[in-house]
């Protein structure tokens, strides 16, 4: 997890933190019942407020894409094949596991 280059206020990366450590806390809770929580951790994704976003602010999102190693926004198809995945058998001893889809914005 980093702090946002170009978001403005500290809120949002502090509610981070706090789902980030939910996951965990219900990944112990749920163990034992065959539970798995994890938490996926998106960049930024070509949604529809976030095209809106863009029309009004270019200059912002031109330069968020650049910091991004893949260059290029998310496409949300690929959130849901994490999501399909996570909810799959193939993750059934996965759990408290932070899953980190950006185009490796956070490896900067």
């Amino acid at each position: 997890m980093v702090a946002g280059r170009y978001i403005q206020g500290r809120h949002y990366e502090a509610a981070k933190a706090g789902v980030l450590m939910l996951t965990r806390s219900l990944a112990v809770d749920w163990a034992r019942h065959g539970i798995t929580v994890n938490a996926i951790c998106p960049g930024i994704f070509e949604t529809e407020p976030n095209k809106l976003w863009a029309q009004k602010n270019p200059e912002i999102i031109e330069a968020y894409v650049q910091t991004i190693p893949m260059g290029k926004l998310g496409d949300p198809e690929d959130l849901g094949a994490l999501a399909v995945y996570l909810a799959s058998d193939a993750a059934r001893y996965m759990t408290g596991a932070a899953l980190v889809i950006d185009g490796g914005y956070v490896c900067l």
